[in-house]
């Protein structure tokens, strides 16, 4: 004869469930966590109308340095090692550059890598599923403790 699960069973069944889903996510959450909070630059440049006292020549810029000065984008968030203008910059002491004739100041700033949104969600379904389990559990070890003896 097949024994009928009580409701709390089922319950102490679903949350060991969701907990086991839950270790799952944070062990992919902290797998992933190292690739995304590499450093990462955001790359901005502004035209001179005059020309700058202290500056280098930028022959062969990169697709992102290009990018912010041809003005097709405002900024561009690149990985640092795909790009050389920080070390350039570093180099000549100067973030003021020249190309194809004009003059450009190129701004570098360290972009932060946050949490994803979803670590918040992880971490109180975890507390939840725990403390549902750990109650569940208590009020089965009440309960079987408190009945009759036959």
């Amino acid at each position: 004869m097949a024994r009928k699960l009580s409701k709390a069973n089922i319950a102490l069944i679903f949350f060991s469930a969701i907990l086991l889903l839950l270790v799952y996510a944070q062990i992919q959450y902290q797998t992933q966590m190292w690739s995304d909070t590499e450093p990462s630059y955001a790359i901005h440049a502004d035209k001179l109308t005059e020309k700058p006292a202290n500056y280098f020549a930028l022959s062969n810029p990169d697709q992102y340095v290009l990018k912010v000065i041809d003005d097709e984008e405002n900024y561009v968030i690149v990985h640092y090692d795909e790009t050389q203008i920080d070390e350039l910059t570093r180099q000549y002491g100067t973030n003021n550059v020249e190309y194809n004739g004009s003059y450009y100041t190129i701004g570098i700033a360290f972009v932060d890598s946050f949490p994803p949104t979803t670590l918040p969600y992880i971490l109180a379904g975890f507390v939840i599923s725990v403390s549902a389990i750990i109650i569940l559990s208590i009020f089965q070890v009440v309960k079987r403790y408190k009945q009759p003896t036959k």
